[in-house]
């Protein structure tokens, strides 16, 4: 264990700030990996194993980072949480990829707008789908207020 937490250190930057920044490999989402006991894992989920401060990972159980660094692999700034918890962390934090921060959003919030302000003059969805070249189900969604929420 203290030859792994070696290995893992020297792959980290602690900052003035107090983050530990994760200098080693990454995935396509900027998240650090690092190889444990014969397998390559996200090094936020090894700080936390390295520390102590979690025996194993329940499933469904993902790692919070309270600096809203994804690159920061302080214990001190992990905790092992819920999807729901880390999507409301998202949203609190400015950080999720929701409405036009999502990368393949076809609409914007003023597409939104023009959506909603159509629907309630009696346009119906179908129409509004084929018009801004969305499916049906999206144009529900954005009426009845589960997509596209301001926050």
């Amino acid at each position: 264990m203290e030859k792994d937490l070696a290995r893992f250190l020297s792959y980290v930057d602690k900052k003035p700030d107090g983050c530990w920044v994760w200098i080693g490999g990454t995935d396509i989402k900027g998240y650090g990996i690092f190889f444990y006991k014969g397998k390559t894992s996200f090094a936020h989920r090894v700080s936390l194993l390295l520390h102590d401060r979690v025996k194993y990972f329940n499933s469904g159980k993902v790692v919070l980072h309270a600096c809203k660094s994804k690159s920061c692999v302080n214990p001190d700034h992990l905790s092992e949480g819920t999807l729901t918890e880390n999507a409301q962390d998202k949203v609190r934090d400015g950080t999720d990829q929701s409405g036009d921060r999502c990368h393949f959003a076809k609409l914007n919030w003023d597409a939104v707008s023009e959506i909603r302000q159509k629907s309630s003059d009696g346009v119906k969805h179908k129409t509004l789908s084929q018009e801004f070249n969305v499916s049906v189900s999206c144009i529900s969604s954005i009426i009845n207020n589960k997509t596209w929420l301001l926050v």
